[in-house]
């Protein structure tokens, strides 16, 4: 593994789309689950501003829209087509360690939330939302690595509970287990 500073990676892609394979944008090895824990560090360390572009259906993101919340859950998040809006835009932060908060880069102190009771292996219920800071349990996520540039997003609060897309029917909620609906390309801005 290369080592270099965290204002490195943010110059060495900023103002650009990385590659599906950002691993290797960020000087990082790929394949190993310790590679998994290198690039959680690069990520927490570097505070990069990412979207998540849905795998099942390209060209789509997850869109926090926090408009009028003021405290609590509350907000909607949704699918949206292309990445020009930048309420597309959120900051991976370190919570715990392997742990992250997802904040709203056009809503600072605005978190992503996983109510994960109840969700089923169909994809009919847990509610995703925004919750206005600061971040708890519901607003903690594992990045999991599925393959080579292609994440899941777990919810920490409830294990084996991901954020789940599906942009055909315009849903983003959370399922059990994962599907192709559950699994994200991290593209850094």
């Amino acid at each position: 593994m290369r080592h270099h500073s965290a204002h490195h990676h943010v110059k060495k892609i900023q103002s650009k789309i990385a590659s599906p394979l950002f691993i290797e944008e960020l000087g990082l090895t790929s394949g190993a689950e310790s590679d998994m824990a290198e690039t959680e560090a690069a990520l927490s360390r570097a505070g990069l501003v990412v979207m998540f572009e849905s795998v099942a259906y390209p060209n789509f993101y997850l869109r926090l829209d926090a408009t009028g919340l003021t405290s609590g859950p509350g907000g909607v998040v949704k699918c949206q087509l292309g990445a020009a809006d930048k309420k597309n835009y959120f900051i991976v932060r370190a919570a715990y360690p392997n742990v992250f908060n997802i904040e709203s880069l056009q809503f600072p102190d605005v978190f992503l939330r996983l109510d994960g009771r109840g969700p089923s292996k169909n994809g009919t219920s847990g509610l995703v939302n925004a919750n206005n800071g600061p971040a708890g349990s519901y607003e903690s996520f594992v990045l999991r690595q599925e393959t080579a540039g292609q994440y899941s997003v777990m919810s920490a609060q409830f294990p084996n509970v991901y954020l789940r897309m599906d942009c055909f029917r315009g849903v983003v909620n959370a399922q059990v287990g994962v599907g192709p609906t559950e699994k994200f390309r991290i593209r850094f801005l």
